[in-house]
């Protein structure tokens, strides 16, 4: 113990001063590695920022995404209950097709039957008229 009480004070630097020069380069490391840690987190941060800027403008676009796909499923909707309708008012056309052709063909008949009376009346007309004319000479 007296060996440590009889130091001087340049023995005792002696000691200290590679200690001291060891926590120095310490501190230098773990200031450089702050640094390196700040500028890691800055950039992380920018890049996150990006990243949000980049979200936002996606859920953007996914918001009017979602818009038209609900136009577009309400157009087919819309379309689907057009055809439908269309379905509905072809086969009303078909029906009144088949009544018309029905008709027209009825008419036919008709026409036939007047035109068949009609040449029998010009008969009789003729047959009457060559009759008055015999009487009449």
């Amino acid at each position: 113990m007296t060996d440590k009480a009889a130091m001087t004070s340049d023995q005792r630097l002696d000691q200290i001063e590679p200690v001291l020069a060891d926590v120095v380069r310490t501190q230098s490391r773990i200031i450089i590695q702050i640094g390196k840690i700040v500028d890691y987190v800055t950039d992380t941060r920018e890049q996150v920022e990006v990243v949000i800027q980049r979200l936002n403008r996606l859920e953007l676009k996914v918001d009017r995404l979602e818009e038209r796909t609900n136009q577009i499923a309400d157009d087919v909707a819309t379309l689907k209950t057009d055809v439908a309708t269309l379905k509905t008012d072809v086969a009303d056309l078909k029906t009144d097709v088949a009544t018309l052709k029905t008709d027209v063909a009825d008419l036919k008949e008709g026409q036939a039957r007047l035109e068949t009376q009609q040449n029998k009346i010009q008969q009789d007309v003729t047959a009457i008229f060559q009759l008055l004319q015999e009487r009449l000479k």
